[in-house]
């Protein structure tokens, strides 16, 4: 379509595989989200799509700790956040949340 090669501008470099940072196992709420799981390495990025209603905030929301979850694990650099899971704890173990409406859902 370019009229050229763009291997050249795009080369395939291997990446030293890094430690996972964080784990997401079998997280679940009823209705909402079933039975997610994902892991996150050290200097990956992660995005994460779906329609409207899909339950992507949510998932993240309660990743966060800003909701509440009915099953599964949330792993931070090896240790699961035991008891109430809350964005204080989120916060000290290391996870941010940048909300959809960050004016209006931001913590101060």
């Amino acid at each position: 379509m370019i009229g050229r090669d763009i291997t050249d501008l795009f080369r395939k470099e291997m990446a030293p595989i890094r430690e996972i940072v964080l784990e997401v196992r079998r997280l679940s709420k009823q209705g909402v989200f079933q039975d997610v799981s994902f892991s996150l390495r050290h200097g990956e990025i992660v995005g994460l799509a779906g329609l409207v209603g899909a339950g992507r905030t949510e998932l993240v929301r309660a990743i966060f700790g800003d909701t509440t979850f009915d099953f599964g694990e949330i792993v931070v650099a090896g240790k699961a956040i035991m008891g109430r899971h809350s964005p204080r704890k989120a916060i000290c173990a290391g996870i941010a949340l940048v909300p959809e409406d960050r004016k209006g859902q931001a913590w101060t």
